[in-house]
């Protein structure tokens, strides 16, 4: 045997495999057999308002309420719900024989005190006008300030997820994650996260017994573990690795439309940005096409407007695309007192027309299309530098004023009701996720009047109008309309794949073999 290290050794190596290479025998039972899932993201916190996501996708917690895949909301942790005439008042009747994974029943105490918890902290309860949450009479109670058409989408979202009082301790931090879930947690480490079937889960009970999730954060890793058929399911599949997978054809390969778009975040509060004109000629200097056929092999992921059709009553298939026109953006530029400098970057006296771009680390995508946009961006004179970094620093630089531009891929349907993200991403004064220094009375009273409930061809002329203002004013900048990419053993059978990315669906699959 030949001595030394190969790529394939060095980037197993790298996310700690040595215990995984074993692979499963050709004669083991099903029952016995672990089900290995791979993504890019760390599930190392425990914070249900921040990490809840994680563990609603692997089936470990529950919120009350649900979405089905196609956006509809659905049962949960409640199986019935019912609204007052006047529609201030929700009551919620739980899933009899619910537990949680320490035994303790779920009952509207616990659920109570979870709703409560999250309304106090930072996210999306906060879209809703909650006077009060009440447990009576096993029920759950919750009262409405005013009407609102977001309650059931938030109660929905991850942030929500239902926890055992035993998941906190006396200072109220969570120190475990104890949910109702189909799965309940074996083992967490900072890279792995291993769940076995609940016995005493109410539902259908899962055909997959146990499972793990693994973090791998290199789509090149990601595409080997599936390849060698270490893993299962393999999210978050970057083109290359996608191609690569499909043309061997071992694994089964699942794409899909997704909610979320790649986008570019303006300060319009930057003297180089405030004025429309600069904001169109940013994006007449982009060509989407070219980066949609060049780096992902599909030119519908040309971003021409901020939704994709996967919002089939958002997207406005009339709205003027946005475009590619250098000589335009040119123009525009030279309007507001641009020249070329002897580098061909715009000056403007003593002003050089030159802009940080921050963009996440994490997103293996992303440097593509920065090298893509920096030199879109030179050809109209602007200069670009591109500085690697976490969320958490594009939060800071955007709370500071600091941040210029950013790009990042935002899921518009993280609840299931745009209306709750655009309401917090196009507030006044902007977002962390959404805009920064842009304000418009007239789109904020559309989104109200949507939120508060409102009549089907009252609700569509007030979508359209929100779609034309973030066409017309480019709060943000759309570019790249992102997909759902998955591989899949082919052993498994009946695999779903969530657009909305609230579950792996891990419950209802089962082993074809």
């Amino acid at each position: 045997m030949k001595g030394g290290c190969t790529r394939r050794d060095m980037l197993l190596g790298a996310v700690g495999l040595g215990g995984l290479l074993c692979g499963c025998s050709p004669g083991e039972q099903t029952a016995d057999r672990e089900f290995l899932i791979v993504e890019a993201s760390h599930p190392t916190k425990r914070e249900p308002t921040s990490a809840g996501k994680f563990y609603a996708l692997m089936g470990i917690a529950e919120t009350l309420v649900n979405v089905d895949d196609r956006g509809h909301i659905s049962t949960g942790l409640a199986l019935h719900w019912e609204m007052s005439a006047d529609g201030l008042e929700w009551r919620f009747d739980l899933r009899p024989g619910a537990h949680f994974h320490d035994g303790t029943p779920v009952t509207a105490e616990p659920v109570v005190r979870m709703l409560e918890r999250a309304r106090k902290r930072p996210g999306v309860m906060h879209v809703v006008p909650i006077a009060a949450i009440a447990a009576h009479e096993g029920r759950v109670i919750i009262r409405l300030a005013t009407p609102s058409a977001l309650l059931l989408p938030v109660l929905a979202h991850d942030s929500t997820i239902i926890l055992a009082p035993a998941s906190f301790d006396a200072a109220d931090q969570a120190v475990q994650v104890i949910g109702s879930g189909p799965y309940r947690i074996t083992g967490i480490t900072e890279q792995e996260v291993a769940v076995e079937a609940w016995e005493r889960w109410g539902g259908v009970p899962p055909a997959i017994h146990r499972a793990r999730y693994l973090s791998a954060a290199r789509p090149e890793t990601r595409a080997l573990l599936s390849e060698s058929g270490q893993a299962n399911a393999v999210f978050d599949l970057d083109w290359p690795s996608e191609r690569r997978l499909r043309d061997a054809g071992h694994v089964h390969i699942v794409d899909i439309a997704s909610p979320r778009t790649t986008l570019l975040k303006l300060n319009v509060g930057h003297p180089f940005l405030a004025d429309l004109r600069a904001r169109q000629a940013l994006s007449l200097a982009v060509d989407r096409l070219a980066i949609a056929t060049g780096l992902f092999g599909n030119a519908d992921r040309a971003a021409t407007q901020l939704l994709p059709e996967f919002f089939t009553d958002w997207h406005d298939k009339n709205l003027p695309r946005l475009h590619t026109d250098v000589a335009q953006a040119q123009r525009l530029l030279a309007e507001l007192g641009w020249q070329p400098g002897a580098d061909g970057i715009l000056l403007r006296g003593d002003e050089r027309f030159a802009l940080k771009l921050l963009s996440l680390a994490t997103r293996t995508d992303q440097p593509l299309i920065t090298a893509a946009l920096q030199q879109q961006f030179r050809r109209i004179g602007v200069e670009i530098s591109v500085i690697p970094c976490s969320p958490a620093e594009i939060v800071a630089a955007h709370r500071d004023g600091t941040l210029e531009l950013a790009m990042f891929a935002r899921n518009h349907m993280m609840v299931a009701n745009p209306v709750a993200v655009l309401m917090q991403d196009y507030a006044k004064g902007g977002a962390d996720w959404g805009a920064m220094g842009w304000n418009n009375p007239d789109m904020i009273a559309a989104l109200q009047t949507l939120a508060s409930g409102a009549a089907p061809e009252r609700a569509a002329a007030l979508r359209q109008q929100i779609v034309q203002t973030l066409q017309a004013e480019l709060p943000v900048i759309p570019l790249i309309f992102n997909r759902r990419i998955a591989a899949f053993d082919k052993r498994l059978a009946n695999v779903q794949v969530d657009a909305l990315e609230r579950s792996y669906n891990m419950a209802a699959m089962r082993w074809a073999d």
